[in-house]
């Protein structure tokens, strides 16, 4: 974990703030996020794993109370700053430190990529999920090539260096499938960004 957690203490906390393309990225996969998680009841208590700086789980209090997680201490610090009536821990999200059927929804948005154990996030995911709970996910395609060559130039040119050798595991849609099917069932995949970047929502296996 410390490796892990170094490296991302690095990074600003209001990185996503502060670049315009990172900015209209990340608001365009939260709209549709929030169109395709669609919770028409309140109460629920969720969990945002990987929080980065609290963009996302902010949109989430709509839906109830809400858990963001993130290994880094600036994204939460900045998490904290941002966003009010949201609680915030720092812990590494491959071992999520929260019983188990605890929480109606864990969202995990462009985290599983950077991660050396995705496996773990979604069986943790399958744990502390409360039966019937809903796993949402999303992943760059590395299947697509269009993704493939924005990324190169993105982590090797000005402020997008931040993020060289961050992407540390690949996912196409069949890959990231195989890897919940396991554990969630009710499987639905969209794409948004074109058609960069996969967005999947399922639901807990018994």
């Amino acid at each position: 974990m410390y490796a892990l957690k170094k490296s991302y203490d690095r990074i600003d906390g209001e990185y996503y703030a502060r670049s315009r393309l990172f900015g209209w990225w990340h608001k365009n996969r939260f709209r549709r996020a929030y169109d395709i998680i669609d919770i028409s009841e309140k109460g629920f208590i969720i969990v945002d794993v990987g929080c980065n700086g609290g963009n996302f789980t902010e949109s989430l209090l709509d839906f109830g109370d809400v858990v963001g997680l993130d290994v880094s201490r600036s994204f939460i610090q900045a998490s904290k700053r941002r966003v009010k009536g949201a609680s915030f821990v720092l812990t590494d999200v491959q071992y999520l430190p929260l019983r188990e059927g605890v929480c109606d929804l864990v969202t995990c948005l462009e985290v599983l990529e950077h991660l050396p154990n995705p496996d773990r996030v979604i069986r943790g995911s399958w744990r502390i999920l409360r039966n019937d709970g809903r796993l949402f996910i999303s992943t760059p395609d590395d299947g697509k090539v269009l993704w493939r060559f924005i990324w190169f130039f993105w982590q090797n040119i000005g402020r997008g260096t931040a993020w060289k050798h961050k992407h540390i595991y690949k996912f196409n849609r069949e890959k990231l499938v195989g890897s919940i099917y396991p554990y969630f069932t009710d499987v639905t995949v969209d794409y948004v960004n074109f058609f960069m970047l996969i967005m999947l929502i399922c639901r807990k296996r018994d």
